[in-house]
């Protein structure tokens, strides 16, 4: 059963940028909304499970023969939102925690998670509260966050903390192109 945690202890976490919390708190009931603010994402998330998949499974060649491919494998999905992505990588067999600053995206999550029939950790806490606390994983994802914090050295930093040995970080960040910039704002 996915688990929320009741209290947000992140005050004073150098990562969080609390203008882009408030804003992401405003759209938490959207995210599952194909045509919605999300829509990018929605777009995009095939081509990212494959490619992690891919990489994954590249990365290890014991796990060609697991099925599902991620089985047994834990993994932290940073700035998990909603769970778009948290979602598929449960499905990929992977016991998956996600965390997002955002409580309303914890919740939309969590009843989005258990309407779908899957046992997903989700979260609200912070990415240095899980690096300083919370052991390490073999895969960690921080798709489409760096761009939403404040200090991405430190972030990055924390980030890396989380992975295991032999484990695998995954960044992805929008293009700093107007094109992008503009997607960017109209989608978000």
């Amino acid at each position: 059963m996915p688990i929320l945690s009741d209290k947000l202890r992140h005050p004073s976490d150098p990562t969080i940028d609390a203008r882009e919390v408030a804003r992401f708190e405003l759209l938490a009931e959207r995210w599952w909304e194909p045509d919605g603010p999300m829509a990018p994402l929605f777009k995009l998330n095939p081509t990212r499970i494959a490619y992690i998949r891919d990489q994954v499974l590249e990365a290890s060649t014991l796990r060609q023969a697991e099925n599902p491919p991620f089985s047994g494998l834990k993994l932290l999905d940073v700035g998990c939102g909603a769970g778009i992505l948290s979602e598929p990588m449960a499905r990929l067999g992977a016991n998956v925690t996600g965390i997002d600053v955002a409580k309303s995206n914890i919740e939309v999550a969590i009843k989005h998670a258990c309407g779908m029939g899957l046992d997903i950790d989700y979260r609200c806490q912070s990415l240095e509260e899980v690096a300083n606390s919370d052991g390490q994983y073999d895969i960690v994802l921080a798709m489409e966050v760096l761009e939403h914090v404040a200090d991405r050295a430190t972030f990055v930093r924390l980030a890396s903390l989380c992975v295991a040995p032999g484990g695998s970080l995954f960044f992805s960040t929008l293009n700093r192109t107007l094109k992008s910039f503009a997607m960017a704002i109209a989608g978000a």
